[in-house]
């Protein structure tokens, strides 16, 4: 046990300046980048607020809770073809409101994501 904590003692004598240099290195998020995503979620959650109450459901059935489209269609006494419908209406509706505001995905960071 001696041993174990010399050694962690030893690893732990690292040089601030050097953790900055890794931190650097490693590209994590920068506040900038966490502000701009932190946005785009809280647009992102306006978007799907904005969805019909029925589209909305299964919006968040499918994309948000991982529920298959037989789950859903179960659940809310739905045809699964009407499931893949109000999906696919919900998709498109939240690309559009995000279009509208210049946060399209195809427009994010100019990479095409």
């Amino acid at each position: 046990m001696r041993d174990l904590f010399r050694r962690r003692a030893v690893a732990d004598m690292t040089p601030v300046t050097e953790n900055i240099a890794q931190d650097v290195l490693l590209d994590k998020p920068g506040v900038v980048d966490l502000v701009i995503r932190r946005q785009e979620l809280d647009l992102l959650a306006e978007a799907v607020r904005a969805l019909p109450e029925r589209c909305r459901e299964v919006f968040l059935l499918r994309k948000i809770q991982g529920l298959s489209q037989k789950e859903i269609a179960a659940r809310l006494s739905i045809s699964e073809n009407t499931v893949e419908s109000l999906v696919g209406k919900g998709v498109r509706r939240c690309a559009d409101f995000l279009h509208a505001r210049g946060a399209s995905p195809a427009s994010r960071h100019g990479s095409g994501e």
